[in-house]
């Protein structure tokens, strides 16, 4: 019995782990980051709105339009299901580390944690489901390449002063 108890919370463990690392896969379909750290949308502004992106790829004004509303339509539940990831994370780890928590509570918030995060994996695959359908099969193939760990790093540009080889930044206020 206590082979099987362990075996459930690696498996879980493991579950856990899969899914924490799909949305950097998944990313790909999406295009550069703009957004949150974990789930939901990435750090940076969407790559319809880098001028340099959308000249590259050849984006229409229709094109950025619809993106943008599936940007629109997205954020909101992405914002809200990656606060409830985060926070129940934090209490899953608090509860690991509770002497006093079961081992069936524990494994009651992992399962809890793991439906969440399968949700995210929904939710974020029905966006770059959707972005893919507004781009064409030539975009898709520049954007992927874009993405890619061995392509060249984008030109550097200047802007308020400062050479930046991420886009442009603000300036400094100095």
């Amino acid at each position: 019995m206590k082979t099987k108890s362990r075996f459930s919370l690696f498996a879980i463990m493991a579950l856990l782990a899969l899914l924490a690392a799909w949305p950097a896969a998944a990313q790909e379909l999406a295009g550069p980051p703009h957004g949150g750290p974990h789930f939901g949308p990435p750090p940076g502004p969407p790559f319809w709105q880098d001028a340099r992106l959308v000249k590259e790829l050849g984006l229409t004004d229709k094109q950025v339009k619809e993106l943008a509303a599936l940007d629109e339509s997205y954020r909101p539940e992405a914002t809200t299901m990656h606060a409830t990831i985060e926070q129940t994370h934090r209490n899953f780890e608090k509860m690991l580390n509770n002497s006093s928590a079961g081992d069936d509570e524990i494994r009651d918030m992992a399962r809890n944690l793991a439906e969440l995060h399968s949700r995210m994996m929904d939710l974020d695959l029905e966006q770059r489901l959707k972005v893919r359908k507004v781009l064409t099969a030539d975009q898709l193939n520049k954007l992927a390449a874009m993405r890619r760990p061995d392509a060249p790093p984008p030109p550097p540009t200047v802007d308020g002063g400062r050479l930046t080889v991420d886009g442009p930044v603000e300036p400094d206020n100095r």
